[in-house]
């Protein structure tokens, strides 16, 4: 007969699952990522942490992804989510969130993004995330993850690299 813990970890790696099928192929190309799945023994929380390296000859390891399991109060929190600079701009993680969504709105749990900065909540609540505090959302049904508003892809036109020597020239020629 399952336990709740046997069906905790499924739940668990579903989640991992979801994460890993839409970050893996990306994070691939960079010179180091993992995956891991914690589990704290002192409160028996899982957490499922997402790392990578992105340059080769730099030790700095970013936690692209942390995502804490709450099953007591069938919640997911989701604590931090940043993409690599040079996988910035595919809505990977817009495209994550709605991934773990999926898992875990048919299985009971609700999914909250917590210590989120003042640009990223509101973004999320004109994508129809519920406020739940000044620094916390909870991702519904209705929440848009899917399309361009409020941070359109900037196209080639409109971003240009800058020399700080040029933009001092010109400052010195206009004086």
């Amino acid at each position: 007969m399952p336990t709740s813990t046997d069906h905790n970890q499924v739940f668990e790696n579903s989640v991992l699952q979801a994460a890993k099928e839409l970050l893996e192929p990306k994070l691939a190309t960079l010179p180091w990522h993992q995956f891991e799945l914690e589990y704290h023994s002192p409160t028996g929380r899982a957490r499922l942490q997402v790392r990578c390296q992105q340059e080769a000859d730099s030790p700095v390891r970013t936690l692209v992804l942390s995502v804490t399991f709450l099953h007591d109060s069938e919640e997911l929190q989701l604590s931090n989510i940043m993409m690599p600079l040079a996988l910035r701009w595919e809505r990977l993680g817009k495209r994550t969130i709605k991934a773990i969504f999926e898992v875990a709105h048919p299985a009971g749990y609700d999914l909250f993004l917590i210590d989120t900065v003042p640009s990223f909540h509101d973004r999320l609540l004109k994508r129809n995330a519920r406020a739940v505090t000044d620094d916390i959302v909870m991702i519904t049904p209705e929440t848009d993850l899917v399309s361009d508003i409020g941070s359109p892809k900037p196209n080639s036109s409109e971003v240009r690299g800058y020399s700080i020597f040029d933009v001092l020239d010109e400052l010195d020629a206009d004086a």
